[in-house]
């Protein structure tokens, strides 16, 4: 959801940081949203979200506005969220953050040498404008114990494919089994054909 960094505050458009020392300087001070001019306040986030405005009273009017009647563009949310609609409103920047597992190049780079780029499971091997198109996965998730020491022995290459369908379970797939169903697969599509 977009929220705003700035507001009006006197006629005049400040930052969240000086909107938020006026806070502690000015009782009630009153800010208003640069969008629909609505009384507003400054929060200086935590956790998960950065320092905004947010709305005294929500404004499903206001793409500024914390809502789940938001309108983006004359389009109410509920048409762009409507599975049984052929359309839906994209491309706008949402803020994200969160923690990732660190991974070590080296053993990265490591392993898809020994493996030549290629896929362990399927055997695919494909190179595009020069980079090989194959991922290095796990065979056991960093999620499952958190920070270790990682070897080349840990590591295998899979090709994209065979990556998501290692991790179609919990905890993924060995190697045999997503052979196993890509044999499988390719003998049913043989046999139908």
């Amino acid at each position: 959801m977009p929220t705003s960094i700035t507001c009006l505050f006197n006629d005049q458009e400040i930052g969240i940081k000086e909107a938020l020392e006026l806070k502690e300087r000015v009782k009630s001070p009153l800010f208003l949203c640069v969008n629909c001019g609505e009384k507003i306040n400054p929060y200086s986030g935590g956790g998960h979200t950065s320092a905004h405005f947010q709305h005294n009273a929500r404004n499903p009017e206001c793409p500024l506005s914390h809502s789940d009647l938001y309108h983006y563009g004359g389009i109410s949310s509920s048409s762009w969220q409507n599975p049984d609609t052929n359309y839906a409103i994209e491309g706008y920047a949402t803020e994200r953050k969160y923690l990732a597992h660190h991974r070590n190049a080296a053993v990265v780079l490591e392993c898809k040498e020994r493996d030549n780029n290629t896929c362990r499971a399927c055997g695919f091997s494909l190179r595009v404008n020069g980079r090989s198109i194959i991922e290095c996965h796990h065979l056991v998730p960093l999620a499952s114990e958190g920070g270790r020491i990682t070897s080349v022995d840990d590591l295998t290459c899979l090709c994209p494919t065979c990556h998501r369908i290692a991790h179609t379970s919990n905890p993924p797939l060995a190697l045999k089994n997503i052979t196993n169903l890509i044999k499988g697969s390719n003998h049913r599509l043989q046999r139908t054909a």
